[in-house]
């Protein structure tokens, strides 16, 4: 089977599925200021994808399709300083990573992404978004403020960690 045939076999549609509804997916801090409606809706375009402990996500440069919601499990966000991979963030259950794929398919990945555990992530794929973006542009609007915003954020946190305020481990990268 072929890299590109496991990842679509290893896919699996959300929605009526059971295995999110709208509240839950309105605990990722990302999606919590979406109503119940609006969060139903996100959930039609969401799948599961499991990784095993050990296993890379994804790798620093490769092209990016997805933003990736963490539904069980912990990960580790590395990046490569020219000699070693080095953790700059360490995340659980209720975090999310990979949001720049959603916003710029130019723009590779700028972290390696490492599950420290057997991991359940929700995944939403760029393509889903523009979708959404199209039948109701409210909410695809509401979905681009508040990845930018996390994005925003995350910029912050990096900035002040280069100034000496705070330390990198805990601002996820993408």
């Amino acid at each position: 089977m072929s890299a590109f045939a496991e990842l679509w076999s290893s896919l699996k549609s959300v929605r009526g599925a059971g295995l999110v509804d709208a509240q839950a997916l309105r605990s990722f801090s990302i999606f919590s200021d979406l109503s119940r409606q609006q969060a139903e809706k996100l959930n039609d375009h969401l799948h599961e994808r499991r990784f095993q402990a050990g296993e890379v996500i994804f790798d620093r440069g490769q092209n990016g399709h997805a933003l990736y919601l963490i539904r069980a499990g912990d990960v580790s966000v590395q990046y490569w300083d020219g000699k070693t991979d080095q953790e700059v963030a360490r995340l659980a259950t209720g975090d999310f990573f990979g949001e720049v794929a959603l916003l710029c398919d130019e723009v590779g990945r700028t972290a390696k992404v490492v599950a420290l555990t057997e991991c359940r992530c929700l995944a939403l794929f760029r393509e889903s978004l523009n979708h959404i973006s199209i039948r109701d542009p409210a909410l695809g609007v509401l979905v681009y403020r508040d990845i930018s915003s996390a994005l925003a954020q995350r910029l912050s946190n990096i900035t002040k960690s280069i100034d000496g305020e705070v330390k990198v481990v805990g601002a996820p990268a993408t």
